[in-house]
């Protein structure tokens, strides 16, 4: 619950920002002033390819983007929230309208986030190592729409750094051998990586356990080996309370989470408790 919660904060925020009267006005200013067809935003996209690839925000098309009032109402919304490393919005068609960053294209509807935001109101995607910010992040994007309308203006991207769920899993650390990870639908994990210094950082590795064994019983845990260690594993679905379509697109990302311990601590109490009983009986 405390991870689906985590994720559904950071979604909450872009939505709050997403209802604002500035998002809107300035996508219907940009659909009223542009429309291109698809020969134009592609020449305009290589433009802004070959700018990227020349590390140039002063490239007109770049500057008319990252330099406006809306893209300064972006970047103070990043200053405050700085897990949000990259904001932007698009007009109807899918070209950028406001950043905080320089992105790597400039046309943006032929992505899968941005047709899923358009045609069903918000995407949540799965965490991916980001380049740009050396984090692992995941991207969020919600369909912004016209006042008391149905009608999508505009679409707002953010990549939020999920360096956030670093103290969840650190509460997750329980005894000696206790852990807790992030499982993945694509085979991944997420798990805290402990460095020479003392601390930790949030890691993306191939998973080291099958997910499926755990749907192969009905015990609330199973034993195995971890690391050659007789180990204790049970999982969890991560969700968050409610129906409404944010609940349900955390639950369809279809993370599990599984806590691990060694057999040897985690019966530990058992065991003494059994010696104890074996004594008094005694």
């Amino acid at each position: 619950m405390e991870i689906g919660q985590t994720v559904k904060r950071e979604f909450d925020l872009m939505s709050s920002l997403a209802i604002s009267d500035a998002v809107r006005a300035t996508a219907e200013k940009a659909n009223q002033e542009n429309s291109l067809n698809q020969s134009e935003i592609a020449s305009l996209d290589k433009q802004w390819m070959a700018a990227d690839a020349a590390d140039n925000d002063t490239q007109p098309l770049v500057s008319s983007v990252l330099n406006n009032e809306l893209s300064a109402v972006l970047t103070r919304f990043k200053e405050k929230f700085p897990q949000h490393v990259e904001v932007f919005l698009t007009d109807r068609q899918g070209v950028n309208v406001a950043a905080t960053n320089r992105t790597s294209d400039y046309y943006q509807g032929d992505e899968k986030w941005w047709q899923t935001a358009s045609q069903q109101g918000m995407y949540i995607g799965q965490p991916e190592f980001d380049e740009s910010s050396n984090t692992v992040a995941i991207n969020m994007a919600t369909a912004i729409y016209a006042q008391n309308s149905s009608d999508v203006v505009g679409v707002l991207r953010t990549t939020v750094n999920f360096n956030t769920l670093e103290e969840s899993l650190l509460n997750g650390r329980f005894g000696q051998t206790g852990k807790t990870d992030i499982y993945l639908p694509n085979g991944m994990e997420l798990e805290l990586e402990a460095e020479e210094d003392g601390t930790s950082h949030l890691n993306l590795e191939e998973a080291a356990l099958d997910r499926s064994i755990f749907d192969r019983t009905n015990l609330p845990y199973i034993e195995l080996l971890h690391d050659d260690i007789p180990t204790l594993a049970s999982q969890s679905l991560v969700k968050v309370p409610g129906s409404g379509q944010d609940a349900q697109a955390i639950s369809a990302l279809d993370w599990r989470i599984v806590a691990m311990q060694g057999k040897a601590e985690a019966l530990k109490s058992v065991d003494t408790q059994t010696r104890n009983s074996i004594a008094f009986a005694a």
